[in-house]
């Protein structure tokens, strides 16, 4: 082999690799099972992380704008005006 290890030695590697690949692509499946319904930042994947911040902002910007709203009255447009201004959104 070119790399120094023998054709037995790669097959325990890329067992692993197709394990590992075929858990990360079932992950969101098994958490719908199991029925996590919060969840645990460590036990995510990098991209999951991403996407999970990124709805957690997104859901405090909501938050913002709707409580901006009912306490001014304000429309959408002129709200996001304001809480961009203010630098509160």
């Amino acid at each position: 082999m070119a790399d120094g290890r023998s054709a037995a030695a790669k097959v325990p590697q890329q067992a692993s690799e197709a394990f590992l690949l075929a858990v990360k692509r079932s992950m969101p499946a098994i958490r719908k099972a199991v029925g996590a319904l919060t969840l645990d930042p460590k036990m995510l994947t990098a991209g999951e992380k991403l996407q999970c911040e990124g709805f957690l902002r997104r859901r405090q910007a909501n938050r913002v704008l709707r409580g901006f709203r009912r306490a001014t009255g304000a429309t959408v447009p002129c709200a996001l005006r304001q809480l961009a201004g203010s630098g509160m959104a």
